[in-house]
């Protein structure tokens, strides 16, 4: 079984606001916004961005 958790979201100092990377993919701001990573309960070393599994945001 895989154990996804939603990726954290992290302080952007210019915006001045919490942000996730969509890259490029999402251009409406809203608290539905999330990604889902694979959890380090499944053994997986790495940087969870590298290992975004699903994303939702509003276009």
């Amino acid at each position: 079984m895989l154990v996804l958790k939603k990726l954290a979201l992290r302080w952007h100092e210019q915006l001045q606001c919490w942000c996730l990377n969509f890259s490029g993919r999402v251009t409406v701001a809203s608290v539905k916004n999330f990604q889902l990573v694979v959890s380090a309960k499944n053994g997986v070393a790495g940087q969870e961005h590298e290992n975004v599994i699903l994303q939702f945001g509003k276009c």
